[in-house]
């Protein structure tokens, strides 16, 4: 069977709206509201908006972003982070897992359809390592940790989010590790990266080191109430007999 270029299209097509109106999860004016504008975007047009009242309430994506966006069903993830949020809210236990898995379900459908070296699966790794790390499945976590690396090498935020990883069981050296690697990525201009140095020198009892990681997220505006706190417990505590 020989398939016309039209005919193709005509398949395709079809495969896009049948995702694009199976997809009917509801969010509400206020989730929305919080959505990146890439999100919002993609609900306000892409997917079945009028259920939520929200068809029209954004900008149309522009050029390859609006082809991007159509072809990953951009929507599905969208929605998967709402649900992550919604899990975050909620002290049922079983209803956060339900969100989780759910979410995560939603997220892999655009993940699948898209070039991972495109900018918005930075936000993709991040949800899935932030559901990973609620449902306490570590080997996950470490999976989509990896794999942001490799895809998304110049993303300082993944550094943060790996150190956490290493936080979660003590394990500082790895943190600071990581750390560091992200840190000559940034060419030492990331706050954000001084500030969790600081933390794990303090937790390692290197109170001078971290006093020094202050000093440089400080000066690149980073807030720091939590960092001074713990340098200012950690000198009391070194001075009392």
């Amino acid at each position: 069977m020989r398939l016309t270029i039209s005919t193709v299209v005509i398949i395709t097509s079809t495969l896009f709206s049948s995702s694009l109106f199976a997809y009917n999860f509801v969010v509400t004016e206020n989730e929305f509201r919080k959505m990146t504008p890439y999100c919002q975007r993609s609900f306000a047009n892409f997917s079945n908006a009028h259920k939520s009242g929200l068809q029209g309430k954004a900008p149309k994506h522009k050029g390859k972003d609006s082809i991007v966006a159509w072809h990953a069903g951009l929507w599905h993830f969208c929605g998967g982070v709402v649900k992550l949020n919604r899990a975050k809210s909620t002290s049922n236990p079983l209803e956060r897992e339900k969100y989780l898995r759910s979410g995560i379900s939603n997220i892999s459908y655009s993940y699948g359809q898209i070039d991972k070296s495109h900018p918005w699966t930075r936000d993709m790794f991040k949800a899935y390592i932030m559901a990973y790390r609620m449902l306490g499945e570590r080997d996950n976590a470490k999976k989509y940790l990896d794999l942001a690396i490799k895809y998304q090498p110049e993303y300082i935020g993944i550094y943060s989010l790996y150190a956490m990883f290493y936080f979660d069981t003590g394990d500082y050296k790895g943190a600071v590790k990581v750390l560091l690697e992200g840190n000559n990525i940034a060419e030492g201009k990331s706050a954000e990266i001084f500030y969790f140095l600081g933390l794990a020198m303090i937790e390692m009892r290197e109170i001078e080191e971290a006093k020094k990681y202050e000093e440089k997220a400080r000066s690149l505006g980073y807030p720091l109430e939590g960092l001074s706190l713990k340098i200012k417990r950690a000198e009391i505590k070194k001075k009392t007999p």
